[in-house]
């Protein structure tokens, strides 16, 4: 119902009559819900009585869908014969004209199969598809009076002509002339009438924004870095400070000389040096004592350490018995 002079009146009326039903403000409107199907008669009954400006919201009872796949050439008789054999009660087919495609949008009352339309694969011989009806994205507006959100079918508001303002619909205005001057019946405002989007009271689209990411820190201080010792579970109980290793100190800038720092490479070629010693000796001795290179062959053989050194000393013991 459409805010009024005397709409509070209208509203404590109701509620004493309907007591459960529900009333709220949406603006320039009041959105009456009633308890049942029978408050919804009664209350629409009591606003027309009262001649209370207001629309109907109505439950919908047909199903709209758009079959493709058919020529453009198809007679809607042929299907909504077609349709009806196969047990839908089809209320209206109309031809999508202004789509590049051949579209047939169609309008089935609800019922218990009503929804097996979608299941519909073949229909006049040829293989369709049929999928919801969607309209145009954007607010309807009424022809009735020329409000949005509703349509015509279901207004019960006092008619205004988008020509002259007048309390008639716009087809029956008796100004035929092209207006010089444009006028909003809407916000009262030259140079657009109240169907023109340029208008300040025609709803917008609301368009999606995307939400804005948080900012990452940039001071060190509030971030952690990713260890593999410490667990998700050791970081809620604070107990991080077990487990995590210490902080790499940064290298001190080195104040020795060429000459030591020379030494220092060179001190992975001294310890290899010493070790390649170690196997020539190693070699000299399997070389004069057989014994000892093939206990070096049965030591690898097995895992245990104390039966390769046990191999070993038998082997040696051997060596220096001959």
């Amino acid at each position: 119902m459409r805010i009024g002079k005397n709409y509070n009146l209208i509203l404590q009326e109701i509620y004493r009559s309907y007591p459960n039903t529900v009333s709220k403000n949406t603006g320039s409107y009041i959105k009456i819900q009633p308890a049942s199907a029978e408050d919804h008669e009664n209350i629409k009954n009591l606003l027309t009585a009262k001649k209370a400006d207001h629309y109907l919201i109505e439950y919908p009872t047909v199903i709209k869908v758009v079959i493709k796949g058919l020529p453009s050439s198809t007679d809607v008789a042929d299907i909504e014969s077609e349709l009806k054999s196969k047990g839908f009660a089809v209320e209206k087919i109309s031809h999508l004209k202004k789509s590049p495609l051949p579209l047939f949008m169609v309008q089935i009352k609800r019922s218990e199969n009503a929804v097996n339309i979608y299941e519909l694969k073949n229909l006049n011989y040829l293989t369709v598809e049929v999928v919801p009806f969607r309209r145009r994205p954007g607010a309807s507006q009424c022809y009735n009076c020329n409000y949005f959100n509703h349509t015509s079918k279901t207004c019960r508001m006092t008619p205004r002509c988008l020509k002259c303002g007048e309390n008639h619909k716009t087809q029956n205005c008796p100004t035929t002339d092209r207006l010089k001057t444009l006028h909003c019946i809407n916000c009262n405002a030259d140079g657009h009438m109240a169907s023109s989007c340029q208008c300040p009271r025609f709803p917008k689209l609301k368009t999606k924004t995307k939400k804005e990411e948080t900012p990452i820190s940039k001071n060190p201080i509030n971030q952690r870095q990713v260890r593999p010792d410490v667990s998700y579970a050791n970081v809620c109980s604070n107990k991080i400070e077990k487990q995590m290793a210490p902080r790499e100190e940064t290298p001190k800038p080195s104040n020795q000389s060429p000459s030591e720092k020379h030494q220092d490479n060179a001190e992975p070629n001294f310890k290899f040096e010493k070790f390649a010693t170690y196997i020539n000796e190693l070699n000299n001795l399997t070389s004069k004592f057989p014994e000892i290179l093939r206990a070096l062959e049965d030591m690898s053989k097995t895992n245990n350490d104390i039966e390769k050194l046990n191999i070993f000393l038998i082997a040696v013991a051997r060596s220096c018995n001959k």
